[in-house]
């Protein structure tokens, strides 16, 4: 059954880093769920984690909030809640709609929107009895401008849910129920310059490389590479993973991007690992990405040749028509010696490493190759590159932002966060 998204929704898969959403599909105006997950979750889903459906209805200052989410057990010692609230009587009915029906269409999207997962779910409506007995009846759901108190209710929500967490009275009902998933779909998409993306590709390594390329590719036209090589003892070897330069400048200054990408697999056996071997894991695949970057920057700034994966140099522009006059050369040794920004991006900003010392190996090689390095995963590089507009010097400027808040705390797990 093919879903076609409202343009609120394809909105919020633009702008949000991930969500849960109620949508009628354009063309049948039938009801769906629709989530926007990051690929390694997704994959987990599909390797068979447990996800639960949640509903709630929170109380504050005398006015109901229904919300509704998933919990995802990927990791069995800090499941994950992506969940938010309705905002409109008409969402508070589409949720009504939902939690009485025995079985509802799923969509999953990636972070960069592309659709990669359809399941049939089924649920006990008997469960959420307790929710649909108290959710607000028409006129007494929050006003759109009433943002505050949504928030409010969601932060309500989000203590309930941990281990530790107290009993909270304005919590009025709640409801987390197995999601039983049938006639899962693996759906592919086809991006120019990309490749295929779906879940049945193994290679989870080289798909965050193409993801991440494919936001570079969008921000830096013919400025974007994909596992450039450099020449070394007379052989050619990979310099990074993904190398990235503006080729339409609009500061004398602009750098370069430096990106090294380290995938936490998500199989069914992977499932089973202890948060701590998760987290080691994890942190030692970082830390090595930060060495690799050092040398790579190394090489750049030493003015090495460097070249396209199938030979040809970075700096010999592909034969297109009026390119010439439309961006200006590349001098790679030139945009290298500006400050520029070192990447590691990787599918999974884990709580559990110790981002201090891993934030103060990026600010110690930061400091030795006049770089500013930064660890990402692909929903926060995704965030920042299509908040940058088409304007990579903008990405420079919030990538430099965000250091400023690493070096503050000490600390390289940030988050970026724009106020609409």
């Amino acid at each position: 059954m093919l879903y076609l998204p409202s343009s609120r929704i394809r909105e919020l898969l633009k702008v949000e880093q991930a969500g849960v959403w109620l949508d009628r599909s354009s063309n049948t105006k039938e009801l769906w769920m629709v989530a926007k997950l990051p690929m390694n979750v997704i994959r987990a889903i599909n390797a068979g984690a447990l996800v639960l459906l949640g509903s709630w209805v929170v109380e504050i200052d005398g006015k109901r909030v229904a919300a509704f989410g998933f919990r995802v057990d990927d990791n069995p010692q800090h499941p994950t809640l992506y969940f938010g609230a309705c905002r409109s009587t008409e969402q508070v009915e589409d949720l009504r709609a939902l939690l009485t029906t025995t079985w509802f269409p799923l969509q999953v999207h990636n972070e960069t929107f592309l659709p990669v997962l359809h399941a049939d779910c089924r649920i006990v409506p008997e469960r959420a009895r307790p929710v649909l007995d108290l959710l607000p009846p028409v006129g007494d759901s929050p006003a759109t401008e009433q943002r505050e108190l949504r928030v409010r209710a969601l932060d309500v929500i989000a203590a309930s849910v941990e281990p530790d967490a107290v009993p909270d009275a304005r919590l009025r009902a709640s409801c987390l129920q197995p999601l039983v998933f049938e006639r899962t779909q693996s759906l592919k998409s086809y991006v120019p310059g990309t490749g295929l993306v779906c879940l049945d590709d193994k290679d989870e390594g080289n798909e965050l490389e193409r993801l991440g390329f494919q936001a570079f590719d969008h921000l830096c036209p013919f400025g974007a590479f994909h596992q450039p090589l450099v020449e070394s003892g007379g052989k050619r070897r990979e310099l990074c993973d993904i190398l990235a330069v503006s080729r339409i400048r609009e500061q004398e200054d602009e750098g370069i991007f430096v990106v090294q990408s380290k995938v936490t697999s998500a199989t069914p056996e992977s499932l089973g690992r202890t948060d701590a071997r998760r987290a080691a894991s994890i942190q030692k695949n970082i830390l090595c990405a930060v060495g690799q970057l050092n040398g790579a920057i190394r090489r750049l700034r030493a003015g090495d040749r460097i070249f396209r994966a199938d030979g040809t140099s970075v700096e010999v522009d592909p034969p297109v028509p009026d390119l010439k006059g439309a961006v200006e050369p590349l001098n790679i040794r030139e945009r290298a010696s500006k400050v520029g920004h070192g990447i590691v991006l990787v599918s999974d900003m884990h709580e559990g490493v110790d981002w201090k010392a891993v934030a103060r190996e990026l600010i110690h090689v930061g400091k030795a190759a006049g770089y500013l390095c930064h660890v990402l995963d692909l929903r926060e590089l995704q965030r920042l590159v299509s908040h940058s507009a088409g304007r990579p010097a903008m990405l420079e400027r919030y990538l430099t932002q965000r250091w400023q808040l690493m070096v503050q705390p000490k600390s390289a797990l940030v988050r970026s966060q724009f106020l609409r």
